[in-house]
């Protein structure tokens, strides 16, 4: 079995303004941001990884390089654990979008899948695909393994539900800034099972 822990990074400006963050925003962490990744890494215990994959986003890359500051695991960075391409939208205020476009938001104030055509980003299929095929290249990999992924908030939220063939991703809250989850798969079938979701870096882990 592998067993897969899935970070997301620590707030950015963007993330404090509410505007939408997605792959073509590759802003660092502010202040708030890296003190909760500090505070996780404190928190985390990072002897039970082997390796650590993260996105290669200044905001995911830097929550990794942070975490992994005493542990000096090795540490990948890999395109497929990117956050979603929101086309024009990248970097707009969510609070405008959602007046202009209400049926593109449900009502947690979240993206609905209705949102790529009318922004031109990356549809939630593309995202779900891509973020399952990055985690089967490293359970096939590391079929015994203990991995750390650090990533984004939607698509940590699109890989689980592809895993656990979520078709309506409302079913899963967003993730928190520094907020963990983790599953445990089944190398030959892929088979899953989650066994938390969206802890607080406050929280021992």
């Amino acid at each position: 079995m592998t067993e897969i822990t899935l970070v997301r990074h620590g707030e950015t400006n963007l993330n404090a303004q509410h505007r939408v963050q997605g792959a073509g925003s590759d802003i660092p962490l502010n202040e708030k941001g890296q003190q909760q990744a500090e505070r996780l890494r404190e928190r985390i215990d990072m002897s039970r990884y082997d390796r650590i994959i993260s996105s290669d986003l200044l905001r995911a890359y830097s929550t990794a390089k942070i975490l992994n500051r005493d542990a000096q695991l090795p540490l990948d960075q890999d395109e497929g654990l990117r956050e979603m391409n929101p086309g024009d939208w990248d970097g707009q205020s969510a609070d405008e979008l959602k007046k202009e476009f209400p049926g593109a938001f449900d009502e947690n104030g979240l993206l609905t899948p209705d949102y790529a055509s009318v922004a031109n980003g990356e549809t939630f299929s593309e995202v779900r695909e891509r973020l399952l095929a990055t985690a089967e290249k490293y359970v096939k990999e590391y079929p015994d393994g203990h991995l750390l992924f650090v990533s984004h908030g939607f698509a940590v939220r699109a890989l689980i539900a592809e895993l656990l063939h979520l078709a309506d991703l409302s079913q899963l809250d967003q993730m928190q800034n520094a907020g963990v989850a983790r599953v445990v798969v089944k190398p030959v079938d892929m088979v899953t099972r989650l066994e938390f979701y969206n802890r607080g870096y406050s929280e021992r882990i």
